[in-house]
């Protein structure tokens, strides 16, 4: 298994250059275009919301059916009962005023049709063929992509894969209608790396260590908002989940592309991640932090049942973290210093109130600084020591 992982590895390796994948993106231009089309095919086939219907008296409305017409024993229709001809014609003509006024003011009453409307239903699916694109397909084979509507935005690692025929289909739970291409080409980086895996041999997302121990469906939704309920433990879920291997390789392609969230910064607070905020001068945890870990606890999350208390817990927390931020931190130093990005972008000083603010400090490399397998040197910038040594 082991030598299945690093061949793998090694092919999809030859198709990145340092993390970013340009099949990725390129599918994902692809299907912001098909689901757009889609899309705005099913907007147009549904959304007939048509204009009132002009006023006509119906057919089949009968006189009496007006809530002007009466009648007595001396009168009939919209007269008096009057002898004079005089009253006769004026009360016929006030009938008339007020029948008008109160079309006006109340349009679909007494022989006249309501407008009609057709419910709209928002698209709920977008199917797209792979092999319509034969050259793309090539790189990345996907018989079909599949979106379903929804308000989350994943890749459904747990049913994406071979189908029993031998296609292979990808599944997105999306919000269809407002997807951006950021988050496209963060969905089908994860589909990406499931599919190199899958096509090789390896082991689906699904079956990885990560997956079973942390990304259960009760770690789902403490992300989600659930980790609100534990005001002490539940800001270290954000980090769990940014941190992780499953979500690294598509975060990388935000961090390129300057997109969502400062992947760099998430980096360097989980490689210098400390816990003695949890504990107070004696060392001993803060008031309701054990209580609350074990309600953690009964949550269906591996990782946190192998603890029995919150200072081993931390401790774990600590270590896991401080190597996740130092790996990610390298990636996007490699990442940027490949294709020639700022490690991070210069900040000037702003002006308020006419007095400058104070200018804040960037990396910038000095002669023989190395990270990650890479040298820095002014003449050549940023270099690789040995093509061997480092494996992103």
């Amino acid at each position: 298994m082991r030598n299945i992982i690093l061949e793998t590895t090694r092919k999809t390796l030859l198709n990145e250059v340092a993390g970013i994948s340009e099949i990725v993106r390129v599918w994902a231009k692809i299907l912001k275009n098909e689901v757009s089309e889609q899309a705005e095919e099913h907007f147009n086939k549904n959304i007939k919301k048509s204009e009132p219907e002009e006023p006509i008296e119906s057919k089949q409305s009968k006189p009496e059916d007006d809530p002007f017409y009466w009648e007595d024993e001396n009168s009939k229709g919209y007269g008096s009962s009057s002898k004079s001809r005089w009253e006769d014609d004026w009360f016929s003509y006030k009938k008339k005023y007020y029948k008008k006024r109160y079309q006006e003011t109340t349009p679909y009453t007494y022989g006249y049709s309501k407008p009609s409307y057709t419910s709209y239903t928002p698209i709920q699916e977008v199917i797209v063929d792979g092999k319509k694109y034969p050259e793309e397909y090539k790189k990345f084979s996907v018989d079909k992509w599949i979106f379903k509507n929804s308000s989350r935005i994943e890749y459904d690692h747990r049913n994406s894969g071979y189908d029993n025929q031998g296609n292979y289909i990808v599944y997105f739970n999306v919000p269809i209608m407002s997807l951006t291409e950021g988050a496209f080409i963060h969905e089908i980086k994860h589909a990406y790396d499931d599919w190199n895996r899958m096509s090789h041999g390896g082991k689906p997302i699904r079956d990885t260590w990560e997956v079973k121990n942390i990304y259960t469906p009760d770690f789902e939704k403490l992300v989600l908002g659930g980790s609100s309920k534990y005001p002490q433990l539940g800001p270290l879920i954000r980090y769990f989940y940014l941190g992780s291997k499953l979500e690294t390789p598509a975060y990388l392609e935000n961090e390129y592309d300057g997109a969502g969230i400062n992947y760099l910064s998430t980096a360097r607070y989980m490689r210098d991640f400390d816990t003695k905020r949890f504990f107070n001068k004696k060392g001993e945890p803060a008031q309701g932090l054990e209580q609350e870990f074990q309600e953690m606890k009964k949550l269906d999350i591996p990782i946190f049942k192998k603890y029995k208390n919150v200072s081993d817990f931390l401790n774990y927390v600590k270590k896991y973290f401080n190597q996740r931020g130092e790996d990610i931190f390298k990636r996007i130093v490699k990442m940027k210093a490949v294709h020639g990005k700022p490690i991070e972008p210069k900040m000037e000083p702003k002006f308020v109130f006419g007095k400058p603010t104070k200018k804040v400090t960037t990396y910038e490399p000095e002669e023989g600084n190395s990270i990650g397998g890479w040298s820095y040197s002014r003449e050549r910038g940023w270099y690789k020591d040995d093509e061997d040594d480092y494996d992103i």
